[in-house]
């Protein structure tokens, strides 16, 4: 009988430690699921910041471009403000290039500056 009753207790044992590796599976898998979804709403975030970002540098870029072929007098310099940011620019000339340099604040502090060619606005550079 006391082999029975060992053998009773070693299976109790190794279905106890079966059932905290079940438990520690499950919590380590929760915990994986909890990152990932934390990571993707994270993604989620900056990929619309992105998109913020794009959207007042090409509103800002045809702005200014339209400028230039109405030819209004365009300043080399100026801000525009939008519903979701403030952009400012300014034209410069580095060799034969025309440069449209855009800095976009959007009201969550995040910045970016791009530079973008702008060949139209090559005639404000021309000197008599």
């Amino acid at each position: 009988m006391t082999p029975l009753r060992s053998f009773n207790r070693d299976e109790s044992g190794s279905i106890t430690i079966v059932t905290l590796f079940v438990i520690l599976g499950l919590f380590l898998s929760l915990s994986s699921l909890m990152q990932m979804y934390i990571t993707e709403k994270q993604f989620a975030a900056l990929e619309q910041v992105e998109l913020q970002h794009r959207s007042l540098h090409q509103m800002t870029y045809q702005l200014v471009l339209n400028q230039v072929n109405q030819e209004v007098p365009t300043a080399f310099t100026g801000q525009f403000s939008f519903p979701n940011g403030v952009t400012t620019y300014t034209i410069s000339k580095i060799d034969a290039l025309v440069l449209l340099y855009i800095d976009s604040q959007t009201p969550d502090s995040y910045s970016v500056r791009n530079y973008y060619a702008l060949p139209e606005a090559a005639a404000l550079f021309n000197e008599p």
